[in-house]
Formats: C-alpha cells, structure tokens, sequence
C-alpha cells in the first residue's frame, strides 16, 4: 500500500458539454466521490454556467470553463478544440477521459 502513496497523482480531466446535473454528469460526480484521493486529482471543463458547476465548487473541485463548447458540430470547434488543448496543457493533464460507462472500469483498473 506505501507504494500507492510514492506514486504521483494521476491527473483525470472529465469533458462535460453541459453542465447540468443529469445522469451523464451524476455518473461523473459518484466515481470522482469513490476514487481515492489520495491516487487521482479531478478536473472538468464544461460551458461555463449551470447547476454542475455549484456541485463541482462545493466539492472543491477545479472547474475551467470553455465557452462556445456546444453541442452542435460546427466550424467555431476547431476554435473550441485549440482552446482545449491549451487549457488541457495548463492542467497538466495525464489522462483524458469522457464520462461513459466504461468509465467506471477505467478507474478502479488504475487503482489497482
């Protein structure tokens, strides 16, 4: 067990397009609750208004804002996707993962 503790955090950025608190992002809130701290470090880009952002505050996590971030595919995401991967650089990002269900596997397999 010492060694989970040698090991620097791993860094796991979640993208939610919106941030509402609907299943997609519930999913993402349990496994951030259920991970160990002490081995991941969370963070999430999302649009910058909505009720996520509250819940993400409250459990003091680090929320970046991308505006423009929307649903529709359209010329203005390869603005977005620049911006993201500007913002990815400045979190430092190791690993980059989407809330899916397989999400949940990913986890707990990199706790081990």
């Amino acid at each position: 067990m010492k060694e989970i503790f040698d090991k620097p955090k791993i860094k796991i950025l979640h993208i939610q397009l919106l941030p509402l608190l609907s299943g997609v992002q519930n999913v993402m809130i349990d496994i951030m609750e259920n991970a160990s701290p002490d081995q991941f470090e969370f963070s999430v880009i999302s649009a910058p208004h909505g009720p996520l952002i509250m819940k993400l505050k409250n459990m003091d996590l680090k929320h970046y804002p991308l505006p423009g971030l929307i649903r529709e595919i359209n010329l203005y995401d390869i603005i977005i996707f620049l911006k993201f991967i500007r913002s990815a650089v400045v979190v430092d990002l190791i690993l980059c993962i989407h809330t899916l269900p397989k999400q949940v596997s990913l986890v707990e397999s990199l706790q081990e």
